[in-house]
């Protein structure tokens, strides 16, 4: 009797041992996978993608460095296309090239930045009275509009404009 007892605990201390080995085998895995993905790799593409100072390099660098200002539109309130109860209102801004529209102070005329900005709100208006809801709805097509918007201003204003920013947008 005394010899089953013993056979008893060596196939438990072996359950044991081989557990034990396999737990640190799995954890020493573990680790060496964590630091290979999550280790010195996204430093080193972090600094390949930064300048000497570390601050991140973007693609719209030139266009944010040149000396620019912004001018806002007026709430821009339309009906969409499809159903005459879906209306939209966006408030922009526009990013103006300091250099290339200059406002012209006094006179009783529009400036030609004050005309420029009208002729671009007549073609928000005529964009959006084109679109249906369905076309603005997710952020995909809110990115299909801010892309489209930005299209139109770029060749109404001959390149004068470098960005319209939606500052909000109600869909009712």
């Amino acid at each position: 009797m005394a010899e089953n007892e013993d056979d008893g605990k060596k196939s438990s201390g072996g359950f044991l041992v081989g557990a034990l080995i396999a737990s640190v085998i799995a954890a020493g895995g573990g680790v060496f996978l964590g630091s290979s993905m999550f280790g010195e790799k996204p430093a080193q593409e972090a600094k390949a993608h930064s300048d000497d100072k570390g601050h991140g390099k973007t693609g719209d660098e030139e266009k944010y460095t040149k000396p620019s200002r912004i001018r806002d539109l007026a709430p821009i309130t339309t009906n969409l296309a499809g159903t005459p109860k879906a209306w939209i209102r966006i408030e922009g801004s526009l990013l103006l090239e300091e250099a290339t529209v200059k406002p012209e102070e006094g006179g009783e005329e529009p400036s030609e930045e004050e005309v420029l900005i009208l002729n671009i709100s007549e073609d928000v208006v005529a964009l959006l009275r084109t679109m249906t809801l369905t076309q603005i709805q997710g952020p995909s097509g809110f990115q299909a509009l801010r892309e489209d918007l930005n299209e139109r201003v770029k060749i109404r204003s001959e390149g004068k404009v470098q960005e319209f920013i939606v500052r909000s947008m109600i869909l009712e």
